[in-house]
């Protein structure tokens, strides 16, 4: 039985841009009920994929002191200027 669902239009044309894809690369016809069908399926397979969201990276001490081991000092001298020019581009005044 079949039910319908309500999708947002960017997609529905999203939808509508992957049957066309299919299409030329495949010279297959699918209809949007089979695609939808396929793309559950694979969601369905790789769960812990589409659900792996990417996370801040919070820096914690264990972090923090691996960052510091590997700093190093380039004999460089610098200003507070200098600074500025670098980051901003030298649009700040």
């Amino acid at each position: 039985m079949a039910s319908s669902i309500k999708v947002r239009q960017d997609t529905k044309s999203e939808i509508e841009r992957l049957q066309a894809e299919i299409l030329l690369r495949f010279g297959k016809k699918i209809t949007q009920q089979k695609l939808i069908d396929l793309i559950v399926k694979f969601s369905k397979e790789r769960l812990d994929d589409i659900m792996d969201e990417p996370k801040e990276e919070v820096f914690n001490k264990n972090k923090l002191k691996e960052i510091i081991k590997i700093r190093s000092d380039w004999e460089v001298e610098t200003s507070p200027e200098m600074i500025d020019e670098v980051v901003y581009d030298g649009d700040q005044e």
